[in-house]
């Protein structure tokens, strides 16, 4: 699935600018377009690069 892993780092890239918010993540999990995994990783993500 090329194509989930392709939304998966657009909405990670995104949502580290501040362009997406945890709300927006959940809709992306509705759509199915990352998995309620990838979202826990992505919000984790953003915590770690914000505590550099």
């Amino acid at each position: 699935m090329n194509d989930n892993n392709f939304w998966y780092e657009i909405i990670k890239q995104y949502y580290r600018l501040g362009l997406y918010t945890s709300s927006d993540l959940d809709v992306f999990v509705q759509a199915k377009w990352i998995t309620e995994d990838e979202k826990a990783e992505i919000i984790g993500n953003k915590t770690q690069t914000v505590s550099k």
